[in-house]
């Protein structure tokens, strides 16, 4: 059983300090991290799914729709599978920058896969706006845009 003994609030997060915690939650917790025949996670951002190759890119810019929206611009076409491409230069901003919209982007992606079509390979380059915008809002606008 776990006992819930002090909630702090931090920039507007809670942290939840816990004590008291079961063994068996943690025995069971630790075989399963240590468990080497399960299979790939769904986590990861894995070579499948992503477009890699120069030539994939400048294929899906030249045959594909562009279409732009509030926080990013999507290039996008028919392919096999679904597959994500970013493009984020420096004429979006720092490398902080592009690497907090690129993680929103992909974690975006991740959790919507199953909302976008089938088979489409999709490019995004990020707009200024996007260095305000929040995951949820990146991820509503590529499922609109895509979807269109």
């Amino acid at each position: 059983m776990n006992v819930i003994n002090k909630i702090k609030v931090f920039k507007n997060k809670c942290l939840y300090v816990i004590i008291n915690v079961n063994k068996d939650v943690i025995s069971n917790m630790s075989s399963k991290v240590n468990d080497n025949s399960a299979e790939p996670s769904d986590w990861s951002f894995q070579k499948q799914v992503r477009l890699r190759k120069r030539r994939d890119f400048l294929r899906v810019s030249r045959e594909g729709r562009k279409v732009v929206g509030q926080f990013i611009c999507v290039n996008f076409r028919k392919g096999v599978e679904t597959r994500l491409g970013i493009t984020a230069s420096g004429k979006f901003g720092s490398s902080p920058e592009r690497s907090r919209f690129k993680r929103l982007v992909r974690e975006a992606f991740r959790t919507a896969r199953d909302l976008l079509p089938q088979g489409v390979e999709i490019n995004v380059l990020p707009r200024q706006r996007a260095k305000g915008a929040s995951m949820a809002e990146i991820q509503a606008e590529l499922i609109k845009l895509v979807s269109c």
